[in-house]
């Protein structure tokens, strides 16, 4: 019987110790909230909060890219920081993006901005988050960037030589002689889009997502030599090729001998 009462004694005890404990529990939560509503009570609801507050600059961002680890710029812009600065002298010194150095906004902001965009399908209110800028400045900015690579494109997306046999087959026993005379490669991608609602149904694939059906064509180093795109995601391959040869067209057909 002796060892009944202890047993229930230490019973009662730790029932008291776990009232006691939720009771300092509910005391501090009390104290808390009674101290939270002494400071938001000072706290003028009529004036807005600043949705940027410029507590870290896009300039900053830009740097920490510049100058930070190297995979920092391919992971969010899948670019290199030489490509990256080459890139950007090369729209503002042939005049593919209007540039002054009394913007807000400079080049290699508005670049970087695009990038990411094009890279990782961020929204417009993502990109003002990071870069601390308004909607109205990351859409004005991403779509004057955006002209620019594509005059640009005119010059890089174009044939080559198609007159020698490439290194890559002529050094190769795997290759040679069985594609001497092939001048490069040419498939179909489906690239995302966000069409009308009218039109999403003409867009959506056999895969059911809303692209378009992009005709491309690269050489031997892996560059592209051809681009068409702007047909829906429903085409066909054979159509999108068929127009892509209707004349006039700016298709750049191999010689009769490649």
């Amino acid at each position: 019987m002796a060892w009944n009462n202890r047993r229930g004694a230490r019973g009662r005890n730790a029932d008291h110790m776990r009232q006691d404990e939720k009771d300092e529990a509910l005391l501090l939560m009390s104290a808390s909230l009674m101290l939270m509503h002494l400071s938001l009570a000072h706290v003028d609801n009529n004036q807005p909060l600043p949705q940027h507050d410029g507590s870290f600059t896009d300039r900053q961002w830009v740097e920490r890219l510049f100058y930070g680890h190297h995979r920092r710029s391919i992971d969010n812009m899948r670019i290199t920081i030489d490509n990256f600065l080459q890139l950007s002298n090369i729209l503002v010194e042939r005049q593919y993006v209007p540039h002054n150095y009394q913007q807000r906004v400079p080049i290699q902001e508005a670049l970087a901005m695009t990038l990411m965009l094009v890279s990782h399908k961020h929204t417009h209110r993502v990109l003002g988050t990071i870069f601390d800028r308004s909607i109205e400045t990351i859409n004005r900015n991403i779509r004057k960037v955006l002209r620019g690579p594509c005059l640009f494109a005119a010059e890089i997306i174009r044939p080559g030589d198609q007159t020698a046999v490439h290194s890559r087959i002529a050094n190769s026993t795997n290759f040679y002689p069985w594609f001497k005379d092939a001048v490069g490669a040419m498939d179909g991608t489906h690239i995302l889009a966000c069409p009308p609602t009218v039109e999403q149904m003409a867009y959506t694939n056999r895969h059911g997502f809303q692209s378009q059906n992009v005709l491309v064509v690269c050489d031997h180093d892996m560059r592209f030599i051809y681009v068409y795109a702007g047909w829906e995601g429903s085409a066909h391959d054979a159509r999108v090729l068929e127009s892509a040869l209707v004349y006039p067209s700016d298709f750049s057909l191999p010689q009769p001998d490649k």
